[in-house]
């Protein structure tokens, strides 16, 4: 996975990575670390093999996100190949993928979901907060397989294809460095794998570190 976010050191892709079994990823970093360039450069090396890509996050960016250096900027048809959906809160965000299942055309081989946390950060108690991460989880882990569905029943693809999912938080909304020793996202891991806690304020750095 890193040869898509630093193809200057990465190798070939690899042509089977959606052959592999079905991939949930949780990336927590800090604010202003990169984590939405990052999604946003996986975002276009999918489109660059022409593959559909479904971008949520509660706010609007202005501009392109930065990407990584050797990275030209999307031109308007790679674009297309991203749908980017702005739900701004819980009850959109619900609303929304309650409705990706009409999707029939241009089926996604990735859900990105930028600040996840911010759709239930703002709850005092801790109970609250699970029901509402298990709740938004097994709305992205619906989405998810029905793609993967969609995606294996077509002519060209593999049987073995499949929708990834990648979520990214905060890392902030960790209460301690080790991710398996955190219990106020024990919820969040139990439905992703890998979870990646990132301290550095460089996440494209960081993850550059990493075997991903």
């Amino acid at each position: 996975m890193l040869a898509r976010f630093f193809p200057a050191i990465g190798q070939p892709l690899n042509a089977n990575l959606y052959e592999e079994r079905s991939r949930k990823i949780l990336l927590a970093a800090p604010t202003k670390s990169g984590r939405t360039s990052l999604l946003f450069q996986y975002s276009l090396s999918l489109a660059e093999e022409d593959k559909y890509v479904l971008f949520i996050s509660p706010t609007q960016p202005d501009k392109i996100p930065l990407l990584s250096e050797g990275k030209e900027p999307p031109t308007a048809k790679l674009l297309k190949y991203i749908t980017m959906v702005y739900p701004k809160n819980l009850q959109q965000l619900l609303q929304f993928l309650s409705s990706a299942h009409t999707v029939e055309r241009n089926i996604p081989y990735a859900v990105i979901i930028d600040d996840l946390d911010t759709y239930y950060i703002d709850k005092n108690k801790t109970a609250q907060k699970n029901a509402i991460k298990a709740t938004i989880c097994s709305y992205l882990y619906d989405v998810v397989e029905f793609y993967s569905s969609k995606l294996t029943s077509k002519p060209e693809t593999s049987r073995n294809v499949s929708c990834h999912l990648i979520a990214a938080i905060n890392s902030s909304s960790f209460s301690t460095k080790d991710v398996k020793d955190d219990k106020d996202n024990k919820i969040m891991q139990e439905w992703f794998y890998p979870t990646l806690l990132v301290t550095s304020t460089n996440t494209l750095k960081a993850l550059n570190m990493l075997e991903i």
